[in-house]
C-alpha cells in the first residue's frame, strides 16, 4: 500500500519539504527585518520613561500644593541610580505612590534626575529611540526629555 501511495504521487517528497522550509525561513527573516525586536524594546522603554516622568511631574505638583514647597532640598541633584529603593527623591512621597519609578535600565546612561530651586523644578530622562520628542520638549538639552516648570535648571 505504501508503494501505491508513492506511485500515485500523493506523498510528500524531500524536495517539497525543503521548499516549504525555505519559504518559511524567508518569511521569518522578513518579519525580523520589518519588525525589529530591538527597536520595539527601545520604544517600549521610552514609553515607560515618558509615563514615569508624567507621574513624577504630578507627584511634585501635588506635593507643592500640599506642603507649599518642592520635595527634597533645594539645588540638590537627585538621580534614580543613587538610591534605587523606594524613594530616591529625599522626601516622603508615600501618599502619592508606593515607590518612585526608576528608569527601566537605571544605569549610568539611562536614569531619571530631579532638581529644584525656590521657584521651579526639572525632571529629566534620556530616551533611546524617540529622540525627536526630547528635542521638541522646550528644554535646553535636546538629548534629554525634560519636564517641569523651569527647564533650565539641569
Amino acid at each position: 500500500m505504501a508503494l501505491k501511495i508513492l506511485k500515485d504521487g500523493r506523498g510528500v517528497t524531500f524536495i517539497e519539504l525543503l521548499l516549504v522550509f525555505a519559504v518559511l525561513s524567508v518569511m521569518l527573516v522578513a518579519v525580523f527585518v520589518f519588525v525589529n525586536p530591538v527597536e520595539m524594546r527601545q520604544r517600549g522603554r521610552d514609553e515607560r520613561r515618558l509615563s514615569d516622568l508624567q507621574m513624577l511631574d504630578r507627584m511634585v505638583a501635588e506635593y507643592l500644593v500640599d506642603y507649599g514647597a518642592y520635595p527634597d532640598d533645594a539645588d540638590t541633584l537627585r538621580v534614580s541610580t543613587s538610591s534605587p529603593g523606594l524613594f530616591w527623591i529625599n522626601a516622603d512621597l508615600s501618599r502619592y505612590a508606593a515607590r518612585l519609578p526608576t528608569d527601566p535600565l537605571n544605569d549610568s546612561t539611562y536614569f531619571y534626575s530631579y532638581k529644584h530651586t525656590a521657584t521651579g523644578y526639572e525632571l529629566n530622562a534620556r530616551l533611546e529611540f524617540n529622540l525627536e520628542i526630547a528635542a521638541a520638549d522646550g528644554g535646553n538639552d535636546p538629548t534629554l526629555y525634560e519636564l517641569g516648570n523651569a527647564l533650565e535648571i539641569l
